[in-house]
């Protein structure tokens, strides 16, 4: 007890500053666990309205906007360059409707553009959840060192009273291992939360970028048209050589000397 009491002012600073850590970690971890929860619920939203749409474009032509989804971006995207190709414009004016159903369709060189949009938007949107995965710093991984530091300063600090000190050896270093003790229970618990942090947004990210080829069928069908637009030219060899003058071929090789 004489040891814990010298060595108070160490410890308690070395826990203090673990405890501050481990509650900022916490608070980070709890901060971006709503943001990822609230750009799901703005996706799930977005794919309900989708799905329960009449075509592929009301949502673009009604110009219904899903704050944080990160699906309605790469919608928006695929919706812009479509629309680009089929009406000369991205923009909804007032006639949007009536210029879509007399609109044709797009040929699949161009529908390659619109799944490149597609792709280029939905990478954007991955980067931008790997940048709320949890760290080596909010998963807890770095607080034992810190925990480990605490402990080496109540150590030193111990070692220079030992001394003047009629106690033991253990019972000067002892109160030394209360600070990589706390900083072990903290990382206990962040990390179950950070892991839990990191296979939801893998999930996320997995179903995100799913989702441009699942919307690209759907373009497919209703707006691009597959068929051979014309037949391949025959080659000269099938036309076969013809048998007046041409350039290829003077008058005195296809008629005869006799016939000048």
């Amino acid at each position: 007890m004489t040891a814990l009491n010298d060595n108070a002012p160490t410890i308690a600073l070395s826990c203090t500053v673990l405890l501050v850590l481990g509650v900022f970690a916490f608070t980070l971890l709890l901060t971006r666990r709503r943001d990822v929860d609230s750009i799901l619920q703005a996706d799930q939203e977005f794919s309900s309205a989708l799905l329960s749409s009449q075509h592929a474009l009301t949502l673009y032509q009604e110009q219904r906007g899903f704050v944080g989804s990160l699906r309605w971006q790469v919608y928006l995207a695929a919706c812009r360059e479509l629309c680009f190709y089929l009406l000369g414009t991205d923009q909804v004016e007032k006639n949007f409707g009536t210029r879509l159903r007399a609109a044709g369709r797009i040929t699949p060189s161009q529908m390659s553009a619109v799944i490149r949009a597609m792709r280029l938007t939905s990478g954007e949107c991955v980067l931008a959840l790997q940048s709320l995965a949890p760290g080596s710093f909010l998963s807890g991984s770095l607080l034992p060192f810190i925990g480990l530091l605490g402990s080496l300063a109540v150590a030193m600090s111990a070692s220079f009273r030992a001394a003047s000190s009629e106690a033991s050896a253990f019972q000067i270093l002892a109160p030394a291992a209360l600070p990589f003790v706390l900083s072990i229970v903290i990382m206990l618990v962040l990390l179950p939360l950070a892991r839990g942090l990191e296979r939801q947004l893998k999930a996320h990210e997995a179903r995100l970028q799913l989702f441009p080829l699942s919307f690209a069928n759907v373009l497919e069908r209703v707006f691009v048209d597959h068929r051979q637009m014309m037949d391949d030219l025959p080659s000269v060899g099938e036309l076969g050589m013809p048998d007046r003058p041409n350039l290829s071929l003077p008058p005195t090789a296809s008629f005869g000397r006799g016939a000048l």
